[in-house]
Formats: C-alpha cells, sequence, structure tokens
C-alpha cells in the first residue's frame, strides 16, 4: 500500500508519484493526475483511482510497462493524450458512466489489451486512441449515441468516422455507411487488401500509413479527399487508380510506397503536394492530368525508376527538387508556350529534373 508520502499534490492535482511501485492506491482528496505523474514508472503493477477524480492528464501513465490493471471511479470525466500509451501489459478497461473525452493515443500500443467498455457518457473521441492495440475488442452499449462498434471496428454514429480498425487480417471491407476514414484508423500488419464502400468522402491523415503487406486498395467514386500520410509507407502497395471523384491528396500521401510500380491520378487533379510520391522507387510510370497546374517541393523525390514524364500545358508551379534524385535518364515533355518550357529555356532543366526536353 502506497504511503502519503509517495505522492506530490498540489490543489488537488497528483503533480508527481515518487513511490516504489507495485500496486498502488491514490489518496481521497486527488482530483486530477497530473502530465507525466506516473510516466515511465516500470514498477507499477496496479492503480486503484480515488472517488472524486475527475481528470487523467496526458502521458499521465505512458510506458508503465508492468501496469496490469487499473479502478476507475464514478466521478471520472476525461482522460488525456496518450495517458496510458505503451502499457503493454494492461489486459482490461472498463470505463465507468461519467466519462466523456478520450484523448489522442490515449491507449495506443497497449498490446495485451483484450477489451475495452465505453459508457453511453461519453461524447468525444480523438484521433485513433488505441492505435496498435492489436487484440482489443470493442464493448459500447447497442444504444449509445455517438459510439457504435461494428464488426470489430469502432465508429462515431454523427458523422460515421471509422475511428479504429484494429485487428484487420487478410482482405477488410470496410463497414457500409462509414463516410471518413480517420486519422491513424489502421495499424494493421496482416491486412492485405481493403475495399472501401460507397458513400466514403474523405481518408483521413496517416489512416493506412505503415500498413506494410497491404498490396490493393479499392476505392470508391464517392472519395474527395486523401489526407496527408495517409498510405505512407505501404511497402507492398503495387499500384492504384484513384477515382475522378478526387479532388485533393495530401503531402506524402504515397511517400515511401517502395512496390508501386503505376498510380492513375484524377482528371479534375489541380494539384500534387510537398512529397507525394517521394521515395516510390519502383514507380516507373504516371500520366499527370491536364488539369493539373502545380507541383510540390520533393513531390517525386527519388523515383529512381520514372524513366519519362510529360508535364501539362496548365502547370505554372514547380516545387524546388520535385525530381530530385531521380534516374540521370528522366525525360520530362513540356508544351511549347508553357511555364515549365519557360524554365528550361531560362535555365537549361526544370527543377529537380536530371534531364528536361521538349
Amino acid at each position: 500500500m502506497a504511503k502519503h508520502v509517495d505522492f506530490l499534490v498540489e490543489d488537488g492535482m497528483l503533480i508527481e508519484y515518487r513511490g516504489p511501485g507495485g500496486d498502488v492506491e491514490v489518496p481521497l482528496g486527488v482530483t486530477g493526475i497530473g502530465e507525466d505523474a506516473f510516466a515511465r514508472c516500470d514498477k507499477l503493477t496496479g492503480v486503484v483511482l480515488p472517488k472524486g477524480l475527475r481528470y487523467i492528464g496526458d502521458w499521465a501513465f505512458a510506458d508503465c510497462t508492468r501496469l496490469k490493471n487499473v479502478i476507475f471511479p464514478e466521478s471520472l470525466a476525461s482522460i488525456g493524450n496518450c495517458a496510458f500509451a505503451n502499457c503493454r501489459n494492461l489486459t482490461g478497461v472498463i470505463l465507468p458512466e461519467g466519462v466523456r473525452s478520450i484523448g489522442y493515443e490515449a491507449f495506443a500500443w497497449c498490446e495485451s489489451l483484450a477489451g475495452i467498455t465505453l459508457p453511453i457518457s461519453i461524447d468525444s473521441v480523438s484521433e485513433n486512441p488505441f492505435i496498435g492495440c492489436v487484440s482489443i475488442r470493442f464493448h459500447v452499449p447497442p444504444e449509445h449515441p455517438y459510439l457504435a462498434a461494428v464488426k470489430g471496428a469502432l465508429v462515431t454514429r454523427p458523422d460515421r468516422t471509422l475511428i479504429c480498425c484494429p485487428h484487420a487480417e487478410g482482405t477488410c471491407f470496410v463497414p457500409e455507411g462509414v463516410q471518413r476514414i480517420g486519422k491513424d484508423a489502421f495499424c494493421c500488419f496482416m491486412m492485405t487488401d481493403v475495399i472501401l464502400p460507397e458513400g466514403v468522402t474523405d481518408i483521413e491523415e496517416g489512416a493506412f500509413s505503415f500498413c506494410p503487406r497491404l498490396e490493393h486498395v479499392t476505392l470508391p467514386e464517392s472519395l474527395e479527399h486523401i489526407g496527408r500520410e495517409a498510405f505512407d509507407h505501404c511497402r507492398s502497395l503495387t499500384g492504384l487508380t484513384l477515382p475522378d471523384s478526387v479532388t485533393r491528396i495530401g503531402a506524402y500521401a504515397f511517400s515511401f510506397c517502395s512496390s508501386m510500380t503505376s498510380i492513375t491520378l484524377p482528371k479534375g487533379l489541380a494539384g500534387i503536394e510537398e512529397g507525394t510520391f517521394a521515395h516510390c522507387e519502383s514507380l516507373e510510370s504516371i500520366r499527370l492530368p491536364e488539369s493539373l497546374t502545380g507541383i510540390g517541393a520533393r513531390a517525386f523525390q527519388s523515383c529512381c525508376c520514372l524513366k519519362e514524364i510529360t508535364l501539362p500545358e496548365r502547370l505554372t508551379e514547380i516545387g524546388s527538387d520535385a525530381f530530385a534524385f531521380c534516374d540521370a535518364g528522366l525525360t520530362v515533355h513540356v508544351a511549347g508556350g508553357s511555364y515549365a518550357e519557360t524554365l528550361f529555356r531560362q535555365y537549361g532543366r526544370v527543377d529537380g529534373c536530371p534531364d528536361s526536353g521538349d
């Protein structure tokens, strides 16, 4: 049992735990657990939080790698960002009625977490609080007004955002009715294929990043936006056709997709942002749409298998090092009278290109 001298408390906020670890009971009167209060206490095995506690701060129990059990009080209202991140031995969590919000990556990389009970009171969940929780099952009351567990995925009801799909294997069919794939929603090491249903309009930042075995993605005609780093480091992705409904692709969306040999861009795309296809080392061909007006910095950097590309006539901006470290045999075709031709005539090259020609 912990002694009160093990806790530094100021005005009800537990600032620092100074005890030896083991099973700990936080004293009555504590209304908040401060940032980093128990962080990296690798001998902590269990925690009983007191009645009256309202808030668990950012990183409060992060990296408590031996922590197995936490008892939460009914007074608890909020769990901060990364509060229990990397608590690798935490096995189960029952959040009491009264909890309203869960912060970003609150339970990230809790690899032993087999289940979590989410009460009806929750009305705010930040971007994937459960990234890396490969064994987790969501227990959500069917009458929950804000959340739903659908085929193993956690989905918000108001805007139909898929928050987390933790343990997809083989071919993953995203549930019908989903409209957005949330930030960092997938971190699935065994998923090879994903099929998105009609109605999905947005793939948010990092949604499929670091899915190392993902080979094929089927995108719906309803898709409008692909976020920053959405497919970053999907090293097994071989090719992709983006529907013409897509109007924006975020920076580094396909960077380090080292097996991608080809991609079909939407006809109305206006810009390719910074680093979008950087380090796509197997990319052999890409046809830029005539609607394109801008190519961002490092957009095709280190695409060493790219041999030929035609820059559209409407292009008015080419960022620095857009084609840097491409193979010396890369030929860039430019239209007469175009911005790209002006660059070629003025500087003898298009920025970042080893070779440019008409």
